[in-house]
């Protein structure tokens, strides 16, 4: 299978969210993320486990070496929001994700990260994140919300250059043949 990728990045799609109430009991509303998404496309990364932001002694400490890509559009499907991104080939860690997404893998899931701002409690008291600051989507094999698909690998989209040369040949129509 061709993967679309360049050089120096490897392309994926994955869902990144959904409705669904995940393993912390909480559920990230797809509006909250939508307005949050120019931030994201802007700023956003993708990382590896949430790991390039940790707090220690208090502080919170950015290690860019678990930045392993960057989002390149966010869309949706129903209660679904989904992202392509472009994994760093040159990193290690994104090395290990693309090698996982080269195979097929459904281990690889996503999850959203950021800075809530607002968070509500629906009538069955589960919590339900309606405001954030879209700062980054994690690769991982232990996602919150388990119950998104998992993330593939762009497949390159093949052209036959014989069907093109003959529809050239009559106009651009497709040729009938006799």
């Amino acid at each position: 299978m061709k993967f679309k990728e360049t050089p120096k990045f490897f392309f994926f799609t994955t869902e990144c969210s959904n409705e669904d109430v995940d393993l912390k009991g909480e559920i990230v509303s797809q509006a909250s993320l939508l307005k949050s998404k120019d931030y994201f496309l802007t700023n956003g990364v993708i990382s590896k486990d949430h790991m390039h932001r940790c707090v220690k002694d208090g502080r919170q400490i950015i290690d860019e070496r678990y930045v392993i890509g960057e989002p390149v559009s966010v869309f949706t499907r129903g209660k679904s929001t989904w992202i392509t991104g472009k994994l760093y080939k040159n990193n290690p860690l994104a090395r290990i994700v693309i090698e996982l997404l080269r195979r097929g893998s459904d281990k690889v899931k996503a999850s959203v990260g950021g800075s809530y701002s607002r968070i509500t409690t629906a009538p069955d008291g589960r919590r339900v994140i309606t405001g954030i600051l879209w700062r980054d989507v994690s690769l991982t094999t232990t996602p919150a919300n388990n119950t998104l698909e998992p993330a593939r690998g762009v497949i390159k989209k093949t052209i036959k250059l014989a069907a093109i040369k003959v529809r050239i040949k009559h106009g651009g129509k497709r040729a009938v043949r006799s």
